[in-house]
């Protein structure tokens, strides 16, 4: 297929549509500052711990299940329209968010959010895709991949300043001005993108969110939970496997599918959606015990445990755009294998480390984790997209994310019950020092273990807390070093399963 002629304003266009993208990463990231503020009584919602585990999994269940129907919808209607559809959305129900009377109204704006959020991710990198050459476009999907990193820098620092000078809804209300240049920019700027005459597969796009949903619902439930055996976890779980099953008969019985297989069977497009999926599960299970480590264990001030935090942040931002340069002297793939490798490397950092170790580790290995997501992401996109014909750029973009957001899901709930089971059988033995009535909730965290052992005071107090701390390395240890094998399974299903050679997608009609 011939190669349209380039934009001449690609780049400004990538501008805009990089900051389409960022409010969505920002809003996921920045809600989290606000939870103190959100759960007092007075100034805030009164919040409870469960109502703001929910503002944050309504954002994103929702936004997991529709990425992949909003990805079609953009093949089939054009990227630009539902790209706006989504900004539309996810500002007016910002703004509304901003004002919500209670937790229920909060939550059901952020499901609101998730919602038009998620045409986002999908419409912007597709864009890229029709508006970049082959030659430009590896560089232009590491900026977008940089985005990420970038939010991760501006959430803690903006979300801070707006709860300590404003209020708790100024974190949503500062989306409604961002969003309307936003759209008017894409509308004055961002071409539309061609969409094919296709007849829209309705019973796979509604079988789609409904599979993912219900599998993201389990996982979420799963990682709340810490258990499989509950039913609240396995019911949506095997609902959704029954879900997806159905999905696949009816994608491969339809004469134009939301989902054309061929397209997921492309060695191509497996092997890089499964490292993406195993490099998230990595990427989003570390800081679940990263975060406890610093300001539990070694007893680091919020402000330093982000400063801690920010090498990740800055490596990935700074080092996505130039992974396009190694990819195009030592190809994706060779890239793609080197950054799980060191995504390895850095998180086994973690494994070596307990409660006399100094601070300066922890910079190293984030540093390590951000510079391999560098260079993980923008060759493992460029490879789904290379291998995507155009007209159905919607699709390989929507499944990029699902294997974020997927991947990201399911690290939180295995690696942070890993973590979970781990602790409470390494504390164990330490709690028998406490009243029989007392011993299970201390022992659910380290965060509990640490109360407990306040409560109690003097060498017995003392004790307990050390005993929690050793518990807790080693539970660090085992779920880091599991966090490394996934990084380490997703470089040989990459060697195995991408071929060696890179070419241009071909039709799939």
């Amino acid at each position: 297929m011939s190669e349209p002629a380039l934009n001449p304003r690609r780049w400004a266009i990538l501008a805009v549509l990089l900051t389409s993208f960022l409010l969505t990463v920002l809003d996921a990231t920045i809600v989290t500052i606000a939870f103190r503020a959100l759960a007092d009584p007075v100034g805030g919602l009164g919040a409870s711990a469960d109502q703001l585990q929910w503002v944050v999994n309504g954002f994103t269940l929702v936004y997991a299940g529709l990425l992949l129907a909003w990805g079609v919808l953009g093949d089939r209607l054009g990227h630009r329209k539902v790209l706006l559809i989504g900004l539309v959305v996810f500002g007016v129900s910002s703004v509304l968010a901003a004002f919500a009377h209670s937790p229920g109204e909060l939550v059901l704006w952020r499901v609101v959010m998730g919602a038009g959020g998620a045409a986002i991710p999908p419409t912007t990198l597709a864009t890229i895709s029709h508006v970049f050459g082959d030659k430009e476009r590896p560089r232009a999907i590491g900026y977008w991949v940089s985005a990420a990193g970038i939010a991760a820098v501006v959430a803690p620092v903006l979300g801070g300043f707006l709860i300590q000078f404003a209020w708790w809804g100024s974190i949503f209300l500062v989306n409604g001005p961002i969003v309307l240049a936003a759209i008017v920019l894409t509308v004055l700027m961002v071409p539309e993108s061609t969409s094919t005459a296709r007849k829209l597969d309705v019973p796979g796009v509604v079988l789609s969110v409904a599979w993912s949903t219900a599998l993201v619902y389990g996982i979420i439930q799963a990682g709340n939970l810490a258990t499989i055996a509950d039913p609240r976890v396995y019911l949506p779980l095997v609902l959704g496997v029954v879900l997806l099953v159905v999905f696949i008969l009816v994608e491969l019985r339809s004469a134009a599918p939301a989902l054309d297989l061929r397209l997921v069977s492309d060695r191509r497009v497996a092997g890089a959606t499964s490292a993406v999926t195993l490099a998230f599960f990595v990427n989003f299970g570390v800081p679940f015990f990263l975060i406890f480590y610093l300001q539990s264990v070694l007893g680091v001030s919020p402000l330093m445990t982000g400063l801690a935090i920010l090498p990740l942040a800055l490596a990935l931002a700074v080092f996505s755009p130039r992974s396009a340069t190694l990819s195009a002297k030592f190809g994706a793939k060779t890239v793609l294998v080197g950054g799980l490798l060191l995504l390895a490397a850095g998180v086994a950092i973690f494994a070596l480390l307990d409660q006399n170790s100094p601070l300066w580790p922890v910079f190293v290995a984030d540093f390590l984790v951000g510079l391999a997501m560098a260079n993980v992401m923008p060759p493992a996109t460029t490879t789904i997209m290379s291998a995507v014909p155009r007209e159905r750029a919607g699709v390989g973009s929507a499944l990029t994310n699902m294997g974020r957001s997927i991947g990201g899901a399911i690290g939180i709930a295995v690696l942070g019950s890993l973590l979970t089971v781990v602790y409470r059988n390494g504390v164990e033995p330490a709690l028998s020092v406490l009243p029989a009535q007392s011993r299970a909730a201390a022992g659910d965290s380290i965060e509990a273990t640490k109360a407990a052992a306040a409560g109690l005071g003097g060498n017995q107090g003392a004790d307990l807390f050390a005993a929690g701390a050793d518990a807790f390395s080693v539970a660090m240890r085992t779920t880091a070093l599991a966090a490394a094998g996934a990084a380490v399974l997703a470089a040989i299903v990459v060697l195995v399963v991408v071929p060696a050679r890179e070419r241009q997608a071909a039709e799939v009609s």
